[in-house]
């Protein structure tokens, strides 16, 4: 291929690819912040799920139960009920 003066495609073809490398950047970029929202997201939920787990389990202790009913099965395994 023979490129002359006059001749506009070459500096088109690399505004395109200059351009297209840009987007992708971007958008590689966005996603990835995306992602850590998401992580954190997650994250706080976890963290808000244990501590409300523990602040049940410091209300109403396992050893305070009112009853616990014990009961095998026929395969010899142990059911505990809490009421």
């Amino acid at each position: 291929m023979s490129i002359s003066n006059d001749d506009a495609r070459p500096t088109r073809g690399g505004i395109f690819i200059l351009s297209l490398g840009i987007a992708t950047a971007t958008t590689a970029n966005g996603m990835q912040v995306c992602n850590l929202v998401l992580c954190d997201c997650c994250t706080d939920c976890d963290v808000a799920t244990l501590t409300l787990e523990l602040y049940v389990e410091i209300l109403h202790p396992y050893l305070e139960h009112e009853k616990a009913v014990t009961i095998a099965d026929e395969k010899g395994l142990w059911i505990i009920i809490l009421l």
